[in-house]
């Protein structure tokens, strides 16, 4: 009889039975798992939110206190040649011309402005920002003059600083 019962043994232990969802307690040991995995993702999403908060924290801190010195620093630096970046082992540091541009400043005038001149304007009354910035600038390239609602902003210098790209 011993011999037997340890073929049953082994039979029952190679014969795995596959789980399948056919009852409601079934169905609840899934859903748990489930809902288990969705808290663990909005629990590691709100430790990151939080990580990312103190380090900009930190990094405006940071700019706040030595970004005038580090600017005036790499001034120095290219003065005299043409270049507008300076390379360090840890980054670059780069200067870039933004050209000046037009920006709607008061969506109301530049909308009336539109609609008395039928330009600009989507299917509903609404202005197409993008069309009418358009608009804007070859006006003011023909004209010289700003339409209603926009502001030219003058050109200015940027600064940057870029990390090269990790090898790992």
């Amino acid at each position: 009889m011993e011999t037997t019962e340890a073929i049953d043994t082994e039979t029952t232990a190679s014969e795995k039975e596959e789980f399948i969802i056919d009852t409601e307690e079934r169905l609840n040991w899934y859903l748990r798992k489930l809902a288990n995995l969705d808290a663990e993702r909005q629990r590691i999403k709100s430790q990151a939110a939080a990580m990312i908060a103190r380090l900009d924290t930190d990094e405006n801190g940071l700019k706040h206190r030595f970004e005038s010195q580090v600017i005036e620093f790499t001034r120095r630096q290219i003065e005299g040649t043409r270049r507008k970046s300076y390379q360090t082992l840890q980054g670059t540091l780069s200067f870039r011309t933004v050209p000046p541009s037009l920006k709607i400043t008061d969506e109301d005038a530049a909308l009336t402005f539109a609609q008395k001149y039928s330009v600009c304007l989507d299917t509903a009354p609404r202005l197409d920002p993008v069309k009418y910035r358009e608009h804007a600038k070859i006006f003011l390239a023909d004209s010289g003059e700003l339409i209603p609602g926009v502001e030219l902003s003058s050109s200015r210098e940027s600064f940057s600083i870029t990390f090269g790209k990790s090898t790992e």
